[in-house]
């Protein structure tokens, strides 16, 4: 057999037996009997080292592909997750909610809160899940579900109906808003109720749902509206505190969202809302309840434009009170029922409304400006004895005012004259004449250099806003002349406001230091944690130990006091005194212009205790509805009131040691009320025609009066009697009193002022047409004459 060159056979092949001719004749085998050949294993390959190597370069390689993967992916995350989760959840059915901050509480700086955010609920209809939800064997839910919240919140049932049909695939249709949990209680009682009826009902109910919510209360209502302001929609802060310390008050919403689907399921995701922060005012609860209560006394007898207190702890210059007249309800601040018939206020036009709600809503005590009358009679005898231009020593004689060079002549309030005053009467007294012998002593650089020391025509930066400056309403070295400088040391030519004068007042009786005044103490987290203490900021000295004192102790006899002999002395503030206590004040009463109008702004400024005072008060009393309305009296009893209700509750006892003779005086004052006519300003507004009638008479007249009952109807007869004895002493015409309306006389005055401009507008043009007209005529006249002339 041939074999290859291996010594193989062939393989392709079969053994057999060899012919004769050579040939290969293949041996039949039979089936199934064949033999097989198993063919050898071949040996396992060795795993050489190149391909290991190989293969560990490739494992590196994908781990540091891995690796760089992961290491992408976190940055991607930390830097642009944001933007990356706005792409993909906007590709998604996506639910968002916000959750409300809560804004921070303002209370009293006893804690007593004057401000918060009381939560309620808002009613939310997820319509498409009820519209898409079936109960077996009752299938649909929407029936049975607008029947259960026209029940239990009173919901108009086909107005229901249309927001279900017009909006199917809604997720959040708010149906009512700011419900209390007094009025979520009878569903929630419903829903949950174990009452098998109850139940068989409730399980159809779908799509309902509650959102947090916040709404701004005021639990005192109308308690130091001007002060604490309000808000409007948005949580903005609209006056007073609420403006001023808008962003502390509020707070950072939070969101809850999560990713909707077809069958309704939400995987939530939520961020805590961040709440605001809290605000300790320095007011006191009960000394604003003592002065808004007098406020209200005086103004149901005696109505005024506008009456204002100021209460000041002088040695810090904290704000503990502070208040004007009239009032309205911070949780209706748009509420004019009280001064407004819906008839009458249908006759204005919003602008001329809006005037309405500015006037009612701005704060008189920093935003408006008067002139202060006599009560910068103090600033002026400050001045010019801590200048050395006039000594304690020395005296003045009043004989009824001062002529100027240019023929003007300056009354002093007593018009027959004071005679010989010392420095101590000219404030006891009130003279206006030696008032302007002294400013004449100080002149008219130092006199301007002392009202900015005072802080006169600037800003005091109190935390409120809408504070007046007043500087364009003061006199400077080149626009004040002899009679400006006169009238100016007596406080009539010049503008300021409450604020300003009661901050002044405080420096002059505190020893000489201004503080600026201010209305917050603390502010703390809704944990209580202090983030902010308000500390008392000293601005500067403004006069010396030795002046406070001598003020001090003039104005304590302007009042009234034992001198060192043991004589009873009193001034024109002699109204406010109070047995056994030791009270320093000046009265002041301004003319307000035109003269002619005999309109005033009348006023009382004290402290007490007078050698050592703890707190300071300043009334203002704008145009009361008199026959004469000089009457600053009014202003010091109010004061006398006041301190008599706020000394005991501020620990401030009298000295018990005063007894008899002071009881004694006191008698004597009462008769002198009865029996002399006043002097100076306290005894302006009584004239020999109105002593006719005595005060019996006056509170017969009133308390017959139909309409004088009605407005008093709330007033007991004791009380009635009280107030009349107390603030009327001379003939006036209370019983026809109007009320006050705030924004009505602002209004008159501007109607009157576009009607006059209108006329004296329609008044030009008619010239001008009527100069036109002639013009035309005699331009006429000329043609026809140059006609008639070519002609001829």
């Amino acid at each position: 057999m041939e074999k290859d060159r291996r010594g193989r056979r062939p393989a392709n092949r079969r053994p057999g037996k060899v012919a004769p001719s050579g040939n290969i004749v293949p041996i039949d085998r039979p089936k199934g009997n064949r033999k097989v050949r198993r063919r050898r294993k071949r040996p396992p390959r060795r795993f050489v080292m190149n391909n290991r190597i190989k293969l560990a370069f490739a494992f590196g390689g994908m781990v540091i592909l891995l690796g760089t993967l992961i290491v992408r992916v976190a940055y991607i995350n930390a830097t642009s997750s944001t933007q990356y989760s706005r792409q993909v959840l906007s590709q998604l059915n996506y639910s968002s909610t916000t959750i409300p901050y809560r804004r921070g509480d303002i209370t009293d700086r006893n804690g007593t809160i004057l401000a918060t955010s009381e939560k309620v609920y808002n009613l939310i209809l997820d319509v498409y899940v009820l519209t898409n939800s079936r109960v077996e064997e009752v299938g649909d839910c929407v029936d049975t579900t607008l029947d259960v919240l026209e029940q239990y919140f009173g919901l108009d049932r086909d107005e229901l109906e249309t927001i279900v049909d017009e909006n199917p695939e809604s997720r959040y249709q708010i149906i009512s808003r700011q419900l209390t949990y007094e009025e979520l209680e009878p569903y929630y009682a419903f829903i949950n109720s174990e009452d098998e009826g109850d139940q068989e009902v409730s399980q159809y109910v779908k799509g309902i749902w509650f959102e947090d919510d916040y709404i701004r209360r005021y639990p005192y209502n109308t308690l130091a509206c001007d002060v604490i302001g309000f808000t409007v929609a948005g949580n903005e802060g609209t006056y007073g505190l609420e403006q001023y310390y808008n962003d502390t008050l509020n707070g950072v919403n939070g969101r809850e969202y999560g990713y909707l689907t077809e069958d309704t399921s939400l995987e939530r995701t939520t961020i805590a809302p961040v709440n605001g922060e809290n605000i300790q005012t320095t007011l006191d609860v009960n000394i604003q309840r003592i002065i808004e209560d007098e406020i209200w006394q005086l103004n149901e007898v005696i109505p005024s434009k506008n009456t204002s207190v100021i209460v000041m702890d002088p040695d810090n210059g904290e704000i503990l009170a502070m208040a004007s007249y009239p009032v309205f309800n911070l949780n209706e601040p748009r509420d004019l029922s009280n001064y407004y018939t819906d008839e009458e206020l249908s006759a204005y036009t919003d602008e001329e409304q809006m005037t309405i709600y500015n006037e009612l809503w701005r704060n008189f005590a920093i935003s408006d400006t008067y002139e202060p009358g006599s009560t910068a009679k103090v600033f002026t005898v400050a001045a010019a004895l801590d200048e050395d231009t006039v000594k304690a020593s020395d005296t003045f004689y009043c004989d009824g005012g001062q002529v100027f060079e240019d023929g003007t002549y300056v009354w002093c309030n007593e018009e027959s004259g004071h005679g010989t005053l010392t420095l101590e009467e000219t404030l006891m007294q009130s003279c206006n004449d030696a008032l302007m012998q002294i400013v004449d002593k100080l002149g008219a650089k130092n006199f301007i250099n002392y009202q900015s020391i005072f802080n006169f025509g600037q800003l005091t930066n109190v935390d409120l806003t809408g504070e007046a400056s007043a500087s364009t309403l003061l006199y400077y070295e080149d626009t004040m002349g002899p009679v400006e400088l006169a009238t100016n040391a007596f406080g009539q030519g010049f503008n300021c406001t409450a604020l300003q004068l009661t901050a002044a007042f405080c420096s002059v009786i505190n020893g000489g230091y201004y503080y600026e005044p201010h209305m917050v103490r603390s502010i703390t987290t809704e944990s209580g944690s202090t983030v902010e203490t308000v500390e008392a900021e000293l601005v500067r000295t403004t006069i010396s130990e030795s002046t406070s004192a001598f003020i001090r102790d003039a104005l304590l006899k302007t009042v009234g006091t034992t001198d060192a002999d043991g004589n009873w002395v009193q001034g024109s503030g002699y109204q406010a005194y109070i047995e056994g206590y030791t009270i320093a004040g000046k009265t002041g009463t301004a003319e307000k212009k035109p003269i002619s109008d005999e309109k005033c702004t009348v006023s009382f400024i004290s402290c007490a205790p007078a050698e050592d005072p703890e707190v300071v008060v300043y009334v203002v009393v704008d145009e009361p509805q008199l026959e004469d309305q000089a009457a600053s009296y009014l202003a010091t009893i109010m004061t006398r009131k006041i301190y008599e209700r706020m000394l005991p509750y501020l620990q401030i006892f009298p000295n018990i040691d005063t007894g008899t003779e002071t009881t004694t005086q006191e008698s004597e004052t009462a008769e002198s009320e009865t029996s002399e006519s006043e002097t100076s300003e306290t005894q302006t507004g009584e004239s020999d025609s109105q002593n006719e009638t005595s005060k019996d008479s006056e509170i017969s007249q009133v308390e017959n009066d139909e309409e004088a009952s009605d407005v008093w109807k709330h007033l007991s007869d004791e009380e009635k009697d009280s107030i009349l004895y107390e603030y009327i002493g001379v003939r006036n015409n209370v019983y026809e009193r109007t009320d006050v309306r705030p924004g009505a006389d602002t209004i008159e005055k501007e109607r009157e002022a576009a009607a006059q401009a209108e006329s004296e507008s329609q008044a030009e043009e008619e010239s001008q047409s009527d100069g036109e007209s002639q013009s035309d005529g005699e331009s006429q006249s000329e043609e026809d004459s140059q006609s008639g002339g070519e002609a001829q």
